[in-house]
């Protein structure tokens, strides 16, 4: 009953948005009349994740959101489904007061007495992330603990693994680097044992942040080593560039300079490459410390 609708998605994939619209309408009908409903609903729901997870934040906007437009059809389950990918969309390209309107939507229609605790986690997860991204860490940070106990209570240990990096991510906001260290570790041992590496070089990045706020340079290094060789293995350009930032900037501060400058020319070259003018411009503050240490305590930074 619903393979027009699904279609309608399908369609989106192959890039025919006039297609999609039209499918996607005569869909929604043939669904809010189908005798196995719940069924479909299931279907539709595994469908609607994996199409947001699938795509690039502006795909999943376009493709979903004209979901959204339709969607009389629509179960509260569904509706709210759409809203928090959408939102986690708009998380991913930076658009937080987007994400956390439509999240604040996807609770209403999602959780409650009545609501689907199989989606809440997540869903209060995101919206952590958004008061996180918009500097409001106190409301972050309740949701986060929420999200937390939601994933404990139905056995999501995956978005439980998230939630503890999420909680990192805010103590280090926070400038509470040790409490930071707490959560990165414990979110570490959860993706090793999974096998999620990107996850564990975001963790391992955040965790040398931790480091050089304490002032740890021996650690800061390791972690940073570490990152590198993960990320080369990974052939992330991007975070690359960003941990042989770091590891320059550790070894400008551990007076190994002629190493600093090495690393600092790599990450800059690799930033230039693909573009990331803020990172380019870190890398260049960096060189500046370099060379103003290097003139006042005798480094060889030339």
């Amino acid at each position: 009953p619903n393979r027009r609708l699904l279609l309608g998605l399908i369609f989106a994939n192959l890039g025919s948005m006039r297609r999609q619209a039209r499918w996607s309408q005569k869909g929604l009908a043939s669904y809010s009349r189908s005798p196995g409903r719940q069924a479909d609903e299931d279907q539709l729901t595994d469908f609607i994740v994996l199409l947001g997870r699938g795509s690039s934040p502006e795909e999943t906007i376009d493709r979903l959101g004209s979901l959204k437009n339709g969607e009389d059809g629509l179960s509260k389950r569904l509706r709210g489904l759409v809203r928090s990918e959408i939102g986690a969309a708009y998380l991913h390209s930076r658009r937080p007061g987007e994400a956390q309107a439509l999240l604040h939507e996807a609770m209403a229609l999602c959780l409650g007495r009545d609501g689907y605790p199989e989606h809440e986690a997540v869903i209060l997860n995101r919206l952590g992330t958004a008061k996180m991204f918009l500097q409001d860490y106190a409301s972050a940070r309740k949701y986060f603990l929420q999200a937390s106990r939601s994933a404990r209570r139905i056995g999501d240990w995956p978005t439980l693994r998230r939630i503890e990096g999420n909680l990192g991510l805010l103590s280090l906001y926070c400038a509470e680097p040790e409490a930071a260290l707490q959560w990165f570790r414990r979110h570490r041992d959860g993706v090793v044992h999974s096998r999620r590496y990107s996850e564990y070089l975001s963790t391992l990045l955040n965790e040398t942040n931790c480091h050089i706020d304490l002032g740890k340079g021996l650690a800061a290094e390791r972690r940073s080593r570490l990152a590198v060789s993960l990320a080369e293995t990974l052939s992330d350009d991007m975070r690359l560039a960003y941990a042989q930032n770091n590891l320059g900037w550790i070894m400008t501060m551990r007076c190994k300079g002629r190493i600093a400058k090495d690393c600092l020319e790599t990450a800059l070259v690799m930033r230039e490459n693909i573009g990331d003018n803020e990172g380019i411009a870190q890398t260049r503050l960096n060189f500046a410390r370099l060379h103003l240490l290097a003139r006042n305590y005798d480094l060889v930074a030339e």
